[in-house]
């Protein structure tokens, strides 16, 4: 269904999705007449695996003191998989083989916005049956009209799904619902990492993954309440242990 360029509804810990083939044409006009006309000509959101989205990265711009974590993929996924979106710079070669849905620019250097599914088993499965079906560059997008707020409830979801067209919706009966709304996204400029919208878990928290400040000035408020976590001792954590935590918290 989805190599054919159908849109995939998709609960994915804490808000509904849009998932589906970025070099498929038919998935980008879709989404864009599922999410109405304030959707067009945006790009849409990657979901690849740190090792294959490492590859792509322009090294030169990624500053030496992030070289242990963007371009190490374990490391990058010990951190940050399936925690936020996250926006990096790409070589212009990656440009041959990345979909130009999936790239916005900054300035003149592409640039992608990748949600890393490790260890979120439900959309890691969905990835592995997108590759076996020759998908190897994923797109997402909130299940919504744009601009208005996600949908977080199986109901509301249903109604849409059936109001749109989409013919398939993938529950989660098993997710407790702890988490609600969507992913915060952060953006790396230079030496310099900002929150560009507030998500279900705070930046806070991904500060201390990272090990730096996370400048939240401009960012875009998240429409539903952030999911309360909080650890004793947290600065005597390794990364992935608070990582580990923090998912297994949104699981209780």
């Amino acid at each position: 269904m989805a190599s054919s360029g159908v849109p995939i509804g998709f609960y994915n810990r804490g808000v509904f999705a849009l998932w589906g083939d970025a070099k498929n044409t038919s998935f980008v006009e879709s989404v864009e007449k599922i999410k109405g006309e304030a959707r067009k000509g945006k790009p849409l959101g990657a979901t690849l695996s740190a090792k294959q989205l490492v590859e792509h990265l322009d090294k030169e711009l990624i500053p030496a003191k992030f070289h242990h974590i963007f371009l190490n993929p374990q490391e990058l996924s010990d951190r940050l998989g399936s925690l936020c979106f996250y926006r990096l710079l790409l070589t212009r070669q990656s440009l041959e083989k990345i979909p130009s849905s999936l790239i916005s620019w900054n300035k003149d250097v592409p640039t992608i916005q990748n949600w890393d599914p490790s260890g979120h088993k439900p959309a890691g499965n969905l990835m592995q049956e997108f590759l076996a079906q020759g998908i190897d560059f994923p797109g997402i997008t909130s299940l919504n009209l744009s601009d208005q707020p996600e949908i977080v409830t199986d109901e509301e979801a249903k109604v849409f799904a059936m109001e749109r067209g989409i013919p398939l919706l993938l529950l989660d009966e098993k997710d407790p619902r702890t988490a609600q709304g969507s992913y915060p996204i952060l953006e790396f400029n230079g030496d310099s990492i900002s929150l560009v919208r507030q998500g279900h878990i705070s930046h806070e928290l991904l500060s201390h993954i990272l090990s730096v400040t996370i400048d939240a000035t401009n960012a875009k408020l998240a429409k539903y309440p952030q999911t309360a976590i909080s650890f004793d001792e947290m600065e005597k954590m390794t990364p992935s242990i608070i990582r580990t935590k923090i998912l297994a918290r949104l699981y209780v």
